[in-house]
Formats: structure tokens, C-alpha cells, sequence
């Protein structure tokens, strides 16, 4: 790719699909980073778009994330735009190498509304790279949101221990305990975080 670091919509982009209304995490797109330069470059802000016909109060929270690693807290959409900012960096790429980031949604809409992230222009990718490069705008698919009933799990109010005080040295103690009610469906449990 020469130098610089060049920014596309990554092999494993989410094909277009359906959303549940009230979903959690719902994956609208996915980037692929590579880096030609000599020395790691660090990402620090990056500007998506929201596309489609919908609000932008009906995407209510939007994530980055590596993998399963969530890279920042929920951002707001605001006149279609969700910024992110992080002036330490929201993640780096290796110098020769890429990292593919994912954006996610928690979407609570209308049925009917269509919902895609677009990375509109190399203004919009924020880094210490010599340049940025790509063909923008890189778009993601369009998702359209239906409304349904997802399964639920509800966690206990009372977590055991109830306080985060300083905990002596010890045996066989319990670090995190809570009673899970599965409701409306059969749930698989992949990990907490």
C-alpha cells in the first residue's frame, strides 16, 4: 500500500441485515487500517456518518471496538456525525501491519429505519501517520431495523461482595457472585466484560 496509512471496508464488513429494535452491539461496520510506515502510528479521533433513513436519537449508543475489545465508551449521534476522541490515542497500528476496527450500536428506532456508518473522508481519520489514504467515502451496508422480542437477561441488584473495599489475602474468595433470569428465549452466555 506505499506509505502512509491506508483506510477500506474490511473483508469481514457485515453484510446487510436486520436489527432488532432495542438491540445491543448491533455491528454496522467494520475498517481495515494498514500502516506503511516506518514507526507504529496512533489513531486519535475518528468521524463516522450515519446513513440511512433514521434518527439520530434512535441510535443511542455507538462503540469501537477491536475484536471483542471495546476501544471507547458510547458516543452520541449528532447532526449524523459520531465523533470519537482520544488525544492518548484510541488504538495504534503496527508499523507494516493493520488492525481492523468495528463499529457497534445499541439501536432503539422505528421499524422501517435503515442504519449503515460511513467514513466519509481521510479528514475524518485523525493519526500521526505521514498520510491517509483510501477510496472514501468507505461505506458500510445498509441495516434495516424490525421490531421483535429478544431474550433477556436480567442480573440480580445484589452482586456479591457489595462493596469494592480492600480485601485481605485469602483462600477460596468469592471476587463476583449475582443470580441471572433468563426470560422470553433460550440465551447463550459468550462472556461478560
Amino acid at each position: 500500500t506505499g506509505a502512509g496509512l491506508t483506510v477500506h471496508l474490511a473483508a469481514t464488513n457485515p453484510a446487510a441485515g436486520t436489527i432488532v429494535d432495542g438491540q445491543a452491539l448491533y455491528p454496522l461496520a467494520r475498517f481495515t487500517l494498514t500502516n506503511g510506515d516506518n514507526a507504529e502510528v496512533k489513531i486519535t479521533a475518528l468521524k463516522v456518518k450515519r446513513i440511512g433513513v433514521s434518527a439520530d436519537a434512535s441510535v443511542v449508543n455507538t462503540y469501537l471496538f477491536d475484536g471483542v475489545t471495546r476501544l471507547t465508551d458510547g458516543a452520541a449521534v449528532s447532526s449524523t456525525v459520531v465523533n470519537f476522541n482520544n488525544t492518548s490515542g484510541l488504538f495504534t497500528v503496527p508499523s507494516g501491519g493493520s488492525k481492523t476496527i468495528s463499529v457497534l450500536a445499541d439501536i432503539n428506532g422505528s421499524a422501517s429505519e435503515t442504519f449503515g456508518i460511513s467514513l466519509v473522508a481521510a479528514t475524518d481519520v485523525t493519526t500521526n501517520a505521514s498520510s491517509v489514504k483510501g477510496t472514501f467515502p468507505a461505506a458500510g451496508n445498509l441495516h434495516t431495523l424490525a421490531t421483535g422480542t429478544l431474550a433477556g437477561v436480567e442480573f440480580n441488584a445484589t452482586t456479591t461482595p457489595s462493596s469494592a473495599a480492600t480485601i485481605d489475602p485469602q483462600n477460596d474468595y468469592t471476587v463476583w457472585q449475582n443470580s441471572v433470569v433468563v426470560t422470553t428465549r433460550a440465551v447463550d452466555m459468550t462472556r461478560i466484560s
